[in-house]
């Protein structure tokens, strides 16, 4: 006879609090985004006191870290955002005219601030619902929510999603559009339209009038809402050389500096209005939870900064020719960390080094196979295919398996034409023939 009694399991389980995703939010941000949440956060929080940098970072690529310690006062009003809303807060504004709960206003709302300024979420979704403490099903939901704002098609995660999702907005004539995109994509772009309707058992006419309606459609939907003026780029990372040595420094003199407003100090201890008491103890455990934060966030761009600039030294003394082949997990085994925490490290920062200013995923690239048994980086492949492109003969291009051979010959390297037309399109390279037709202007 089976016997019930209560049972004690002792389980370790992970829980994402508000404070771990702060953290995880900073590790994300810019410098320029930090110190924009910085100044937000000090706006809802009378404890927090910010000292602005000495002197304004210039815009310009070519960035110089000079500073001096005078305490120059900035005007206030000088951090009011000058230009029209952004695509997030466009998005944003939309949810809050529907009828939401909270949860599903809170992962909504979150979504949004992940997608891109063409209108894509490219995030995992997975990782979103792990941030949020919710199930995968739960943020999925929240997507289609998201997916219903305008413009059709925001909140895709990929081309087809995209366009299918415009479809589902026309009132006529969607069907076979949506299962032309749905199912031949790619067969639509190669023209292949007698050879589809033999497939769908349509006429070719119809096949040639959902096409003329998938033409119609918005491949990059967030552009109609992105009204952002052009940013300048001042680098997270600075690499210095000194005699054949390199080191690698955060520009965190770039930050507001947080201090804490100590004309607060006596409420917050008093015993008197136990209400504001309460209140300014939960402002002062936030202000130092985002110093905790910061510290942290500067500790590990660091030393992922470090860890990158080690295995790319090659590149530091001679070029973006000699980047190393390099990977998320080499950096993670490195410093000791997760891949997903060297993603968020590197993701929107930049780094000024002796060759340049570039993305810090830029370091990271896949192997190519050479006949010398050596291993050079996709990123070099594709800086070599861009250099022959410009230096050729614009009245006689050369061709992607022209590219092959001569860096086969020159470098050694394994490489198909496939490979080479793939790299090219990347970098928004035309075909030969188009170059021919073109002349110089590409």
């Amino acid at each position: 006879m089976l016997e019930l009694r209560p049972l004690q399991i002792q389980t370790q389980q992970l829980k994402m609090t508000t404070e771990l995703r702060q953290a995880i939010h900073l590790l994300q941000y810019s410098t320029q985004e930090l110190s924009d949440y910085i100044r937000e956060q000090a706006m809802e929080n009378p404890l927090m006191a910010l000292e602005e940098p000495s002197v304004p970072p210039t815009p310009s690529a070519s960035f110089s870290s000079t500073s001096s310690n005078s305490s120059e006062q900035r005007d206030p009003l000088s951090f009011i955002k000058q230009e029209e809303d952004s695509l997030q807060e466009d998005l944003l504004q939309q949810l809050r005219y529907l009828p939401l709960d909270q949860q599903q206003r809170r992962l909504t709302s979150h979504l949004v601030l992940y997608i891109e300024e063409d209108g894509y979420l490219r995030e995992d979704l997975e990782m979103i619902a792990e941030e949020c403490g919710v199930t995968e099903q739960a943020i999925h939901e929240a997507l289609q929510i998201v997916q219903t704002l305008e413009p059709a098609g925001i909140g895709a995660r990929h081309l087809r999603e995209c366009l299918m999702l415009q479809i589902q907005r026309k009132a006529s004539e969607k069907a076979l559009a949506y299962t032309l995109v749905r199912d031949h994509l790619e067969a639509i772009a190669s023209s292949n339209h007698h050879e589809i309707a033999e497939i769908l058992a349509v006429e070719v006419k119809d096949i040639e009038s959902a096409i003329q309606l998938i033409q119609t459609l918005n491949p990059r939907p967030g552009e109609m809402l992105s009204r952002e003026q052009p940013i300048y780029i001042q680098p997270d990372v600075v690499v210095h050389s000194s005699d054949g040595q390199y080191t690698v420094r955060l520009e965190s003199d770039l930050l507001p500096a947080i201090h804490y407003d100590r004309s607060y100090h006596a409420l917050l201890k008093s015993a008197n209005d136990h209400e504001a008491t309460r209140y300014l103890q939960g402002k002062y455990k936030q202000m130092l939870w985002l110093l905790r934060s910061i510290e942290q966030r500067h500790h590990t761009l660091l030393n992922v900064s470090q860890a990158i600039m080690h295995h790319q030294k090659q590149f530091l003394d001679k070029g973006i020719y000699y980047l190393a082949p390099l990977t998320l997990r080499d950096i993670a085994q490195t410093c000791g960390i997760h891949e997903s925490t060297v993603s968020r490290a590197v993701k929107n920062k930049y780094i000024q080094t002796p060759q340049g200013l570039f993305e810090l995923k830029t370091f990271f690239s896949t192997k190519i196979r050479t006949y010398y048994h050596q291993e050079v980086s996709a990123t070099s492949v594709k800086a070599l295919i861009r250099a022959l492109i410009e230096a050729e003969d614009k009245a006689k291009p050369l061709s992607d398996q022209a590219i092959v051979d001569h860096l086969q010959t020159s470098r050694g390297l394994v490489l198909s034409r496939r490979t080479v037309a793939k790299y090219r399109k990347a970098m928004h390279l035309p075909s030969s023939s188009k170059r021919k037709s073109q002349g110089a202007h590409y």
